[in-house]
């Protein structure tokens, strides 16, 4: 009996040590990023202000572009926000038959709030496979997510009835 407890918290510790390790290589690497599409915008604010000045009607073209870009992500994370949902409906459903303890609600709202983050970011990148079917890839991001949870949730209860 002691052994399955020592596996199950080495699981855990290795899994936490993973995720630890993993983050904070994103943050690192999220962070040159950010510096570099700072400098990227403040040198294509110049080209810009340099731009209107010497060729107003290609500037509103291209202003016209970016709008319309905008309003494409837009477009995307409406229709992924509706895959999101329902797989929320089903992710409550689920936790209501399955009787878990009176929190299905904020496990309902923390993977909403997951899998948006994933979603959004995405979108962002440009993922062809977001473009071609949101509403389907949002389901089966919130589906990894639900899976993940459910993982942990199976090790935690593994590890209290050892």
């Amino acid at each position: 009996m002691e052994t399955n407890k020592i596996i199950v918290v080495i699981v855990v510790i290795v899994l936490s040590v993973l995720i630890f390790f993993l983050v904070r290589y994103n943050n690192k690497k999220s962070s040159k990023i950010q510096n570099i599409n700072k400098e990227n915008e403040r040198k294509q604010e110049e080209e810009n202000e340099k731009f209107k000045k010497d060729n107003p009607e290609e500037y509103e073209k291209m202003n016209i572009k970016r709008k319309e870009k905008l309003l494409f992500k837009n477009k995307i994370w409406k229709k992924g926000r509706k895959g999101l949902i329902i797989f929320a409906f089903i992710h409550f459903i689920f936790e209501i038959v399955s009787e878990s303890d009176q929190t299905y609600i904020l496990m309902v709202a923390v993977n909403y709030q997951i899998s948006k983050y994933f979603i959004r970011k995405q979108i962002d990148n440009k993922n062809p496979n977001l473009t071609k079917n949101p509403i389907a890839f949002s389901i089966g991001i919130s589906l990894i997510v639900f899976c993940f949870r459910l993982l942990l949730g199976f090790l935690w209860t593994f590890y209290k009835t050892i």
